[in-house]
């Protein structure tokens, strides 16, 4: 079980960030992902035709703090400067996912299935759930993150999980599609 591990409470500051030192982490589909430093991430929008933006934002403001949802420190100029993690598939694949203890995996499928329940019962589908958009912090809390397509209050959602299957993908977005996910 993951605790709030408060270091940096004061979030007007920990949004502050220097462009120069900016290091490379991840694409996405309509932003890209860099590391301010060892706690902080800024995700920079590509485009906001879409407005992938203005839901994530809404979507964070709604969210607030939680265990389990990736800390997001503010917004500078645009860009979203988030709580810094691990992504859990990458965790997975350097590790071999057999040589990961079962005790470890079961407390991280706990936090997940407490931020999902936390992200539908404040009417939000989050609708790209897996280990692609889990993050595991240095305390090795397990921490969803990436809302920029997801639906709220029933809406639309602009994403699709990550799924293999022979028939079409044509299931209508619901908290019963994102707990399958």
């Amino acid at each position: 079980m993951c605790f709030n591990h408060t270091e940096n409470p004061d979030t007007s500051q920990s949004a502050q960030f220097s462009t120069d030192a900016l290091k490379f982490l991840a694409p996405g589909k309509s932003s890209v992902v860099y590391a301010i430093d060892d706690r902080r991430v800024v995700k920079m929008y590509n485009s906001t035709d879409d407005n992938e933006d203005v839901i994530e934002r809404r979507a964070y403001d709604r969210l607030g703090v939680h265990r389990n949802i990736v800390k997001c420190f503010g917004w500078n100029d645009g860009a979203r400067v988030l709580e810094r993690g691990q992504i859990l598939r990458g965790i997975c694949r350097q590790h071999g996912a057999a040589r990961i203890s079962l005790r470890r995996k079961i407390r991280w499928l706990i936090d997940f299935a407490e931020g999902v329940r936390h992200i539908h019962d404040k009417s939000i589908v989050h609708a790209d759930v897996g280990c692609h958009n889990a993050v595991l912090t240095k305390h090795d809390c397990l921490k969803i993150i990436d809302f920029e397509g997801c639906s709220m209050d029933g809406g639309e959602a602009g994403s699709a999980y990550e799924w293999f299957s022979y028939r079409p993908s044509t299931p209508k977005i619901s908290k019963q599609t994102d707990i399958f996910a």
